[in-house]
């Protein structure tokens, strides 16, 4: 037995001396509604379970779907800077490619001034 039975049980006879000693009318009705509660609780005990048990697949379907999601914007982020340093990459060999050509244009535009 753990310690939380035993203070549990211990806590359920103080409980019901308490109520014997303030008023033995009541407690007997107290203690006869008892059976009545525990067959509803155990009733309903695997109706929460299999209730709980649903809730738990539907949050565990939803939590893959959003981990998905959010490893494919880490991918999306990715290959997007990739593409921008390709891009740039790009750009200078272009730029690098027309200089010759710029430089000529800018020359010719100077003598005419």
């Amino acid at each position: 037995m753990s310690s939380h039975n035993v203070v549990d049980g211990l806590t359920i006879v103080g409980m019901l001396l308490v109520m014997f000693s303030l008023s033995w009318k009541f407690a007997l009705i107290a203690l006869a509604v008892i059976p009545v509660l525990v067959f509803f609780v155990s009733r309903l005990r695997g109706v929460v379970k299999a209730a709980t048990r649903d809730v738990r697949l539907k949050q565990s379907e939803l939590v893959s779907i959003l981990q998905e999601g959010l490893g494919s914007i880490r991918v999306v982020k990715a290959e997007r800077g990739r593409l921008e340093t390709k891009s740039l990459e790009s750009m200078t060999y272009l730029g690098e490619l027309f200089r010759p050509i710029q430089d000529l244009a800018r020359r010719r535009a100077s003598r005419r001034a």
